[in-house]
Protein backbone atom coordinates (compact mmCIF):
# COMPACT_ATOMS: atom_id res chain seq x y z
CA UNK A 1 0.00 0.00 0.00
CA UNK A 2 1.31 3.65 -0.76
CA UNK A 3 2.80 5.42 2.29
CA UNK A 4 1.77 7.62 4.94
CA UNK A 5 4.23 7.80 7.78
CA UNK A 6 4.72 10.38 9.80
CA UNK A 7 7.91 10.84 12.19
CA UNK A 8 8.20 13.13 15.03
CA UNK A 9 9.50 14.39 18.64
CA UNK A 10 8.06 16.20 21.14
CA UNK A 11 6.50 15.93 25.14
CA UNK A 12 3.07 14.26 26.08
CA UNK A 13 1.34 16.74 28.04
CA UNK A 14 -2.02 14.82 28.32
CA UNK A 15 -3.05 11.79 28.02
CA UNK A 16 -6.03 9.37 28.85
CA UNK A 17 -6.63 5.97 28.51
CA UNK A 18 -9.97 4.17 26.90
CA UNK A 19 -11.39 1.29 26.19
CA UNK A 20 -14.28 0.33 23.70
CA UNK A 21 -16.96 -1.61 25.27
CA UNK A 22 -16.08 -5.10 26.79
CA UNK A 23 -13.92 -6.00 23.20
CA UNK A 24 -10.14 -6.42 23.53
CA UNK A 25 -8.84 -3.08 21.80
CA UNK A 26 -9.07 0.46 22.96
CA UNK A 27 -6.90 3.39 22.64
CA UNK A 28 -4.96 5.69 24.51
CA UNK A 29 -5.59 9.42 23.56
CA UNK A 30 -2.21 11.65 24.07
CA UNK A 31 -1.55 15.22 23.78
CA UNK A 32 1.84 15.65 22.36
CA UNK A 33 3.79 19.16 22.85
CA UNK A 34 5.96 18.97 19.66
CA UNK A 35 9.34 19.82 19.07
CA UNK A 36 9.40 21.54 15.74
CA UNK A 37 7.73 24.81 16.08
CA UNK A 38 7.82 26.47 12.64
CA UNK A 39 7.78 25.67 8.53
CA UNK A 40 8.57 27.53 5.58
CA UNK A 41 5.31 28.41 3.54
CA UNK A 42 5.79 31.11 0.38
CA UNK A 43 9.08 32.46 1.56
CA UNK A 44 7.70 33.26 5.12
CA UNK A 45 8.51 31.41 8.26
CA UNK A 46 5.33 30.54 9.95
CA UNK A 47 5.56 30.40 13.54
CA UNK A 48 3.27 27.65 15.99
CA UNK A 49 3.07 29.37 19.47
CA UNK A 50 1.77 25.98 21.19
CA UNK A 51 2.52 23.19 18.54
CA UNK A 52 0.28 20.46 20.20
CA UNK A 53 -0.95 17.57 18.03
CA UNK A 54 -3.34 14.94 19.33
CA UNK A 55 -2.62 11.21 18.39
CA UNK A 56 -4.39 7.93 19.53
CA UNK A 57 -2.31 4.76 20.06
CA UNK A 58 -4.17 1.62 20.07
CA UNK A 59 -3.60 -0.49 23.02
CA UNK A 60 -5.08 -4.27 23.73
CA UNK A 61 -6.23 -5.82 26.68
CA UNK A 62 -5.70 -9.60 28.54
CA UNK A 63 -9.10 -9.58 30.49
CA UNK A 64 -9.30 -6.66 32.43
CA UNK A 65 -5.51 -5.32 32.12
CA UNK A 66 -3.69 -3.96 29.35
CA UNK A 67 -1.24 -5.83 28.01
CA UNK A 68 2.49 -5.34 29.66
CA UNK A 69 3.72 -3.59 26.09
CA UNK A 70 0.75 -1.24 26.61
CA UNK A 71 0.59 -0.49 30.15
CA UNK A 72 3.94 0.48 29.81
CA UNK A 73 3.80 2.95 27.46
CA UNK A 74 0.58 4.03 29.57
CA UNK A 75 2.77 4.63 32.41
CA UNK A 76 5.54 6.39 30.13
CA UNK A 77 2.68 8.87 28.75
CA UNK A 78 0.90 9.72 32.31
CA UNK A 79 4.26 10.68 33.47
CA UNK A 80 4.55 13.67 30.50
CA UNK A 81 7.93 11.80 29.21
CA UNK A 82 9.30 12.99 25.98
CA UNK A 83 7.91 10.63 23.05
CA UNK A 84 9.66 9.88 19.84
CA UNK A 85 6.66 8.92 17.24
CA UNK A 86 8.52 6.76 14.47
CA UNK A 87 5.34 5.58 12.54
CA UNK A 88 1.82 7.31 12.69
CA UNK A 89 -0.86 7.56 10.25
CA UNK A 90 -3.08 10.30 9.21
CA UNK A 91 -6.55 9.55 9.13
CA UNK A 92 -9.87 11.19 8.19
CA UNK A 93 -13.60 11.36 9.53
CA UNK A 94 -16.58 13.00 9.61
CA UNK A 95 -18.13 14.75 12.65
CA UNK A 96 -21.08 17.21 13.23
CA UNK A 97 -20.04 20.57 14.18
CA UNK A 98 -20.60 21.60 17.41
CA UNK A 99 -21.58 24.30 19.02
CA UNK A 100 -20.02 27.12 22.30
CA UNK A 101 -21.34 24.70 24.52
CA UNK A 102 -19.61 21.94 22.79
CA UNK A 103 -23.32 20.15 21.65
CA UNK A 104 -23.60 19.13 18.07
CA UNK A 105 -25.43 21.42 16.13
CA UNK A 106 -28.72 19.80 14.64
CA UNK A 107 -28.86 18.88 10.95
CA UNK A 108 -25.90 20.92 10.51
CA UNK A 109 -23.87 19.47 7.30
CA UNK A 110 -20.83 17.28 8.88
CA UNK A 111 -16.97 18.04 8.60
CA UNK A 112 -14.37 16.60 8.23
CA UNK A 113 -11.55 16.06 10.84
CA UNK A 114 -8.27 14.43 10.70
CA UNK A 115 -6.25 12.30 13.05
CA UNK A 116 -3.62 10.64 13.99
CA UNK A 117 -2.62 6.90 14.76
CA UNK A 118 -0.23 4.87 16.34
CA UNK A 119 0.91 1.54 17.52
CA UNK A 120 2.78 0.73 20.68
CA UNK A 121 5.68 -0.39 18.75
CA UNK A 122 5.76 2.65 17.05
CA UNK A 123 7.07 4.63 19.93
CA UNK A 124 9.79 5.43 21.83
CA UNK A 125 10.43 7.47 25.26
CA UNK A 126 13.04 9.40 27.46
CA UNK A 127 13.22 11.24 30.52
CA UNK A 128 15.43 13.75 28.30
CA UNK A 129 14.66 15.72 24.66
CA UNK A 130 15.31 13.79 21.64
CA UNK A 131 16.74 15.89 19.06
CA UNK A 132 14.27 17.96 17.26
CA UNK A 133 12.87 15.66 14.05
CA UNK A 134 9.76 16.19 12.18
CA UNK A 135 9.30 13.88 8.79
CA UNK A 136 6.38 13.32 6.55
CA UNK A 137 6.34 10.73 3.77
CA UNK A 138 2.93 10.74 1.72
CA UNK A 139 2.09 8.66 -1.43
CA UNK A 140 -1.26 8.58 -2.90
CA UNK A 141 -3.58 10.29 -5.61
CA UNK A 142 -4.87 14.12 -5.32
CA UNK A 143 -8.96 14.15 -4.81
CA UNK A 144 -8.68 17.61 -4.57
CA UNK A 145 -6.51 20.98 -5.61
CA UNK A 146 -6.39 24.40 -4.22
CA UNK A 147 -4.35 27.34 -6.11
CA UNK A 148 -4.00 29.00 -3.01
CA UNK A 149 -1.33 25.89 -2.55
CA UNK A 150 -3.34 23.37 -0.77
CA UNK A 151 -4.40 19.33 -1.60
CA UNK A 152 -6.09 16.09 -0.44
CA UNK A 153 -4.10 13.22 -0.66
CA UNK A 154 -6.56 9.27 -0.88
CA UNK A 155 -4.07 6.83 0.31
CA UNK A 156 -5.23 3.26 0.42
CA UNK A 157 -4.91 0.77 3.14
CA UNK A 158 -5.82 -2.68 3.76
CA UNK A 159 -8.28 -3.32 5.81
CA UNK A 160 -8.84 -7.44 6.20
CA UNK A 161 -9.54 -8.01 2.66
CA UNK A 162 -10.67 -4.91 2.02
CA UNK A 163 -9.66 -1.53 0.32
CA UNK A 164 -10.06 1.79 1.89
CA UNK A 165 -8.77 4.84 1.41
CA UNK A 166 -7.40 7.29 4.11
CA UNK A 167 -7.54 11.62 3.02
CA UNK A 168 -4.51 13.65 3.92
CA UNK A 169 -4.21 17.37 3.69
CA UNK A 170 -1.49 19.07 2.22
CA UNK A 171 -0.38 22.74 2.28
CA UNK A 172 2.89 23.68 -0.46
CA UNK A 173 4.25 26.94 -1.16
CA UNK A 174 3.58 26.70 -5.10
CA UNK A 175 0.49 26.68 -6.58
CA UNK A 176 -1.09 23.58 -7.33
CA UNK A 177 -2.49 23.46 -10.81
CA UNK A 178 -5.76 21.80 -11.04
CA UNK A 179 -4.04 19.05 -13.69
CA UNK A 180 -2.38 17.56 -10.70
CA UNK A 181 -6.16 16.63 -9.99
CA UNK A 182 -6.22 12.19 -10.08
CA UNK A 183 -2.61 12.30 -10.37
CA UNK A 184 -0.45 9.71 -8.31
CA UNK A 185 2.59 11.75 -6.18
CA UNK A 186 4.82 11.36 -3.65
CA UNK A 187 4.97 14.07 -0.59
CA UNK A 188 8.04 14.67 1.75
CA UNK A 189 7.60 17.25 4.27
CA UNK A 190 6.40 17.94 7.96
CA UNK A 191 3.39 17.23 10.12
CA UNK A 192 1.91 19.60 12.23
CA UNK A 193 -1.41 19.41 14.93
CA UNK A 194 -1.90 23.63 15.26
CA UNK A 195 -2.22 25.91 12.76
CA UNK A 196 0.02 29.44 12.94
CA UNK A 197 -0.77 32.40 14.90
CA UNK A 198 -3.08 34.29 14.60
CA UNK A 199 -5.27 31.33 14.24
CA UNK A 200 -4.05 28.58 16.19
CA UNK A 201 -7.14 25.93 15.20
CA UNK A 202 -6.59 22.52 16.07
CA UNK A 203 -5.91 20.50 12.26
CA UNK A 204 -3.64 17.71 11.11
CA UNK A 205 -2.04 18.44 7.92
CA UNK A 206 1.71 18.37 5.95
CA UNK A 207 3.47 21.02 4.91
CA UNK A 208 5.22 19.66 1.66
CA UNK A 209 8.95 20.62 0.99
CA UNK A 210 8.48 18.40 -2.25
CA UNK A 211 5.47 17.29 -4.10
CA UNK A 212 6.48 14.55 -7.30
CA UNK A 213 3.98 13.44 -10.03
CA UNK A 214 4.71 9.92 -10.32
CA UNK A 215 4.56 8.18 -13.76
CA UNK A 216 3.83 4.28 -13.74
Amino acid sequence: MDDNKNIFTGKVEFAKERRFGSNAWGSISVRIMQACKSFTFRNEQKFISQPQIWMNIKTTYEGDALTAQDAAVLKSCQEGKYIFVTGAKITDFEQAPKDANGKPIENAPKEVRYSLECSPSGLAFASSPFPDINMSILEGYVTETDPNGQIKVKIPYKAKTETKYRSVLVFHSNEFDPSLAKQRVFISGQVFGKTPDPAKKDLIYVVASQVITLRK
